[in-house]
């Protein structure tokens, strides 16, 4: 923080004295940006740098209890548990969305789908959701008929289905 009030007053000094009065007040202002910018930019990366390491040291279980309360309370861990045991490491898996009150497909990224397609997806990597048809879905929202689905299996959690076509 002294430092960054230090380049500043020196950028301030140096800025509206001097360079001003040569090259014109956008000058002066961007030079003073920059000096900010040279100042404070290590510490960002070496802030940023530390956090992401943090966070790649942190396994999937410590991620899962860190979770918003928002998001942890729209995902459903059982079905996100047994699709991981189902669906192979590696494999692709698709994505239908069914919005309940009208009975239509929706996009999974629309009002009430994102947060569990996004917990969906960390939970279920290093599978992929893709949008063609595949051979494993999840339906949110709706049975597998009501989506449209012809399958060989199909389990149940609470609103979502995985399906097995």
């Amino acid at each position: 923080m002294l430092a960054m009030l230090v380049a500043l007053a020196v950028g301030f000094g140096l800025g509206w004295a001097v360079v001003r009065r040569r090259l014109g007040p956008q000058w002066a202002a961007a030079i003073v940006l920059l000096g900010l910018v040279v100042v404070t930019a290590p510490r960002f990366v070496n802030t940023t740098t530390d956090g992401i390491r943090r966070e790649w040291r942190m396994g999937r279980q410590a991620v899962r209890r860190s979770a918003p309360r928002v998001i942890a309370h729209r995902r459903n861990a059982r079905l996100a548990k047994f699709a991981d045991s189902r669906i192979p490491a590696g494999a692709t898996y698709s994505l239908i969305a069914v919005d309940p009150r009208t009975g239509r497909r929706v996009s999974p990224f629309g009002r009430g789908f994102a947060e569990k397609m996004v917990w969906l997806q960390f939970e279920l990597a290093p599978r992929i959701a893709v949008d063609e048809p595949q051979r494993w879905t999840i339906v949110l929202g709706a049975t597998p008929a009501e989506a449209g689905l012809s399958l060989r299996r199909a389990f149940r959690f609470d609103d979502d289905w995985l399906v097995e076509r």
